[in-house]
């Protein structure tokens, strides 16, 4: 069975912090994450820190480095505001930038409005912790994560060296359809196909039943005429 991930959301907000306004992004973004499902039942740490270099910091790093948190998602704090630091010190700790995630993130952000154009949000590696920079408000929290989800798990799979996940995520974006059977978790899969078994005389008959219904579709006008190769 595999392990829960541990999940960081970190809030920069002063007025937060200082009980001046409720922290509405970082219970959202909890419950965001757990309907998504894509996580598998993951453990969350929640705080509320102010817009200061060293409290983000110091937080990352614990939450990376003590901690070991599989991921941090920070909310607040990445725009041009002058207290707004948050990539600053996400910068200064992560050991591996991650450049495309935030690219993704504003290239559909900006689809939705032109103001996100404005953030100057950071992503990135420390230990095998991934942090992720998102904006202030609960709205745009929801629609940023909409934009990353899908790939989290894949991330973590590979901050983790979990082989089993990593190949069969490979092996699934290789082939030509998508199966929505978990492989990693073989002991679970289906025993019996979900289909029913049909002999070779009833498949016969549904396959020339079918083909008699497609021909008989046809318009006069549009049928082929059959000829013998002897009449060729």
């Amino acid at each position: 069975m595999s392990v829960p991930y541990s999940i960081g959301i970190l809030t920069v907000s002063d007025r937060c912090f200082r009980g001046e306004t409720e922290d509405e992004s970082g219970p959202y973004l909890r419950r965001a994450i757990e309907e998504s499902r894509k996580l598998n039942s993951p453990i969350f740490v929640l705080k509320c820190v102010p817009d200061e270099v060293s409290e983000i910091e110091g937080t990352l790093k614990e939450w990376a480095d003590v901690r070991k948190l599989d991921a941090v998602f920070t909310t607040g704090g990445t725009g041009f505001a002058p207290r707004d630091v948050t990539p600053e010190a996400t910068r200064n700790v992560i050991e591996k930038e991650a450049p495309a995630i935030p690219s993704a993130i504003l290239y559909q952000s900006l689809a939705k409005t032109k103001m996100a154009m404005l953030s100057r949000a950071v992503c990135g590696v420390r230990k095998k912790c991934l942090i992720i920079n998102f904006p202030g408000s609960k709205k745009a929290v929801g629609e940023c994560l909409d934009v990353v989800i899908d790939c989290v798990p894949h991330a973590l799979a590979l901050l983790r060296d979990n082989t089993v996940s990593v190949s069969a995520t490979h092996q699934a974006l290789q082939a030509s359809v998508t199966s929505k059977v978990d492989v990693s978790r073989v002991a679970r899969r289906a025993r019996e196909s979900v289909f029913p078994m049909v002999d070779v005389e009833e498949s016969l008959h549904i396959v020339r039943k079918i083909v008699s219904n497609s021909i008989s579709s046809v318009s006069p006008s549009e049928r082929v005429e059959e000829v013998s190769i002897h009449q060729a």
